[in-house]
């Protein structure tokens, strides 16, 4: 069950991001006016925080998620990092810095997601969904 956990919270995660691509460019383009940046960053905390409560159920279910507890606390680095943003900035430069975090947190997030997979049976993955499903709802 904990294994599920895990690896539905993995895959709520990459939904969370997985059309990081298409949606970057629009993001960008939010990021023209200083509350249009200020509002694409706490979206951004935001996701991150969710994906963080959801991969927390996946690593309280299981055993020995050394790796995982790791990435936990990167996501929680980069939460951090989204709700600070660079102080002064240009639109320019949050929009890097935005785009720098969106996939930092992606890439994490897969990461994440690969080590449930491995870790996890698919019927352990559906109880893992579930579960991170409620603790995101929280």
């Amino acid at each position: 069950m904990k294994k599920i956990l895990f690896v539905i919270g993995l895959v709520l995660l990459i939904a969370a991001f997985g059309s990081a691509e298409n949606e970057t460019d629009e993001d960008v383009q939010a990021m023209n006016t200083p509350f249009g940046a200020q509002a694409r960053m706490i979206q951004l905390q935001s996701a991150i925080l969710g994906n963080i409560a959801a991969g927390q159920v996946v690593v309280d279910a299981g055993e020995d998620n050394g790796d995982q507890q790791e990435i936990i606390a990167r996501l929680q680095d980069l939460a951090d990092e989204a709700g600070e943003g660079p102080v002064g900035a240009t639109h320019e430069e949050m929009a890097a810095h935005f785009i720098a975090i969106k996939k930092e947190a992606i890439d994490l997030t897969k990461e994440f997601r690969e080590g449930v997979k491995n870790r996890y049976s698919n019927e352990e993955i559906k109880e893992l969904r579930k579960d991170a499903n409620n603790a995101r709802k929280m």
